[in-house]
């Protein structure tokens, strides 16, 4: 490997020593390529096109100090989480890049108002969130028909769905393909969900 830029601007803010967190990946249709990238308290863009000299191209503050945000990417537009926040879902459409601006779209917060994390099945245009403080151990699941005006198809507790309503079913991180969630539950383990028919969930195995 050969590290080919650095990006790491002075008098960034952070807590407690820890400056960013995440990164996700997005691409224009120009081919042009992006890093989004989590601050403390800011949502940041970054083009990385020509790697050994990245430029910021967006910042935009989220409105709490926090050291944990997550992100991914639908059709043109970036979704947005934080976790011990307030915040909700924020939206961002990124059609303008390269030459125009980035633009914050809408701030939801019906849904939950913190998440620790998200997950977009783009087939099925489904936003999972998990870790939020409405479903604390299970998913919340939206729909992204029309993406900057996400609708609630439910609210799903694994815990519930187990059998064991006493044990910790907190999700970690989820990763979703033909409506099957492979579910990182912390130290509860690894299982794995049918979510076909949200009437019937099954649970297909755990390790």
């Amino acid at each position: 490997m050969t590290l080919e830029g650095t990006w790491d601007p002075p008098g960034m803010p952070s807590t407690s020593n820890l400056t960013y967190n995440d990164i996700w990946g997005y691409t224009a249709s120009d081919g042009s390529e992006y890093a989004i990238i989590g601050n403390v308290d800011s949502i940041m863009v970054v083009d990385v096109t020509t790697c050994s000299n990245p430029q910021r191209v967006f910042g935009f503050k989220g409105g709490n100090r926090t050291i944990w945000r997550d992100f991914k990417t639908y059709d043109n537009y970036l979704y947005a989480v934080c976790d011990n926040c307030t915040e909700g879902l924020h939206i961002f459409d990124l059609s303008g890049l390269p030459s125009g601006n980035v633009t914050h779209v809408t701030q939801e917060t019906s849904f939950f108002s913190k998440a620790h994390n998200i997950f977009i099945d783009t087939a099925t245009h489904k936003l999972y969130a998990t870790g939020t403080n409405t479903v604390n151990e299970g998913l919340v699941i939206l729909d992204l028909s029309t993406p900057t005006a996400p609708t609630l198809i439910q609210n799903v507790f694994l815990d519930t769905e187990a059998g064991e309503p006493m044990n910790n079913f907190y999700v970690h991180d989820v990763f979703v393909q033909n409506d099957t969630a492979y579910c990182s539950h912390g130290w509860q383990g690894y299982y794995i969900w049918d979510l076909t028919n949200l009437s019937n969930i099954t649970l297909l195995g755990s390790y």
